[in-house]
């Protein structure tokens, strides 16, 4: 997977600078904390596929390898640190029962999606001062700059989960992060990931049911779209009148994944 998101860069030469941070800080990422992943967090392929669209988009938009570079970190760093989610589905659910109870589990998600950023700028700023540069001995995997960058956008690269208008389109590594992580849920191994998420009766989905799949993949669409709403008024110029993308080839992508599931899109259209 990293190789085939390697490919995607044109230039040879961004690609060799590229290729040995990618492969030691996937690896060690990998080792240290997607291997031990539970069903309750999320699935450990979640950061190679993101990897692959970020690559996608940071290509189309144009990305020096220094901004790639800063897209790479992020990309395998900034879900590091686990929490015990809190669903809107879950919120949802208690809202038709308790209005009371719903608003405290919005206050905590809150709370724990702060914790959930903190924590995860904490371990790349650890790890990318840890790691040496595997063709540069005695120096380090990337510059300075570069990881104060990514420990700044794993800060907040939740924060458009929390109803702010994070991020700008202005910050460009932020915003193709943003949008290569906003597409997980519509991949196939991001709806599985969804499923297989216990519940609040503690038990997964059945993943072998077609309709728990389509489902899952309209309730993940109309999700992306509420959170569109965080931007009104703020001159953002997006791709569509409903989706959150800004970016032509994260609007490509989101058109196309969304089309695997032959479900209409939310402004109503299908591929």
């Amino acid at each position: 997977m990293t190789r085939r998101g390697l490919l995607l860069v044109q230039d040879p030469a961004e690609r060799a600078e590229l290729r040995p941070v990618v492969d030691a800080i996937a690896a060690t990422t990998f080792e240290r904390w997607l291997s031990r992943r539970t069903a309750e967090d999320n699935r450990p392929e979640h950061e190679f596929v993101v990897f692959g669209a970020a690559m996608r988009i940071a290509e189309a938009e144009r990305l020096p390898v220094s901004g790639k570079l800063v897209v790479v970190c992020v990309t395998f760093l900034h879900d590091t640190y686990a929490i015990h989610r809190i669903t809107e589905t879950a919120i949802r659910d208690r809202m038709k029962r308790d209005a009371e109870l719903a608003a405290r589990l919005r206050e905590e998600k809150a709370r724990q999606r702060i914790e959930h950023m903190e924590g995860g700028a904490r371990n790349a700023v650890l790890l990318l001062c840890e790691l040496e540069h595997p063709d540069r001995p005695g120096q380090p995997i990337v510059a300075g700059d570069v990881r104060e960058r990514c420990a700044a956008i794993i800060a907040a690269h939740d924060c458009w989960k929390l109803g702010k208008p994070h991020p700008a389109a202005s910050d460009r590594e932020a915003l193709v992060c943003f949008e290569a992580d906003a597409l997980w849920p519509l991949h196939p191994l991001g709806v599985l990931a969804d499923l297989e998420r216990p519940g609040e009766s503690g038990d997964p989905k059945d993943v072998d049911d077609p309709d728990e799949w389509r489902k899952q993949i309209r309730h993940n669409l109309e999700t992306l779209r509420e959170y569109r709403a965080n931007w009104d008024g703020t001159g953002e110029v997006f791709q569509d009148s409903v989706s959150i993308f800004r970016t032509a080839e994260g609007h490509r992508l989101y058109r196309e994944w969304a089309g695997l599931w032959g479900a209409p899109l939310p402004d109503g259209s299908r591929l």
